[in-house]
């Protein structure tokens, strides 16, 4: 509790206390898509997609067919996950 409030405080006085500068030129806040993308777009679609159906059915597999325990699967997925790199 200590730390979080440290931290909500912390948070309070750099978001006050920092200077806003208005730009020039307005960021365009819109997602911009071109038609001659499209095959890339649906390749990128398909790929998340694939991952996405791998990892929730991977997980169902491992507890229902070979009988692992849920920890044990949570356990699998934390040691597995990819760490970014911070360069």
């Amino acid at each position: 509790m200590a730390g979080g409030g440290a931290s909500m405080l912390i948070a309070m006085l750099c978001f006050s206390g920092y200077l806003r500068f208005r730009a020039a030129n307005v960021q365009t806040k819109k997602m911009v898509l071109r038609r001659r993308y499209w095959l890339y777009y649906l390749f990128q679609f398909m790929a998340d997609a694939r991952r996405q159906i791998f990892v929730v059915f991977a997980g169902f597999v491992l507890l229902e067919r070979f009988g692992f325990e849920v920890h044990e699967t949570a356990s699998l997925l934390l040691v597995n996950t990819e760490i970014p790199h911070l360069d």
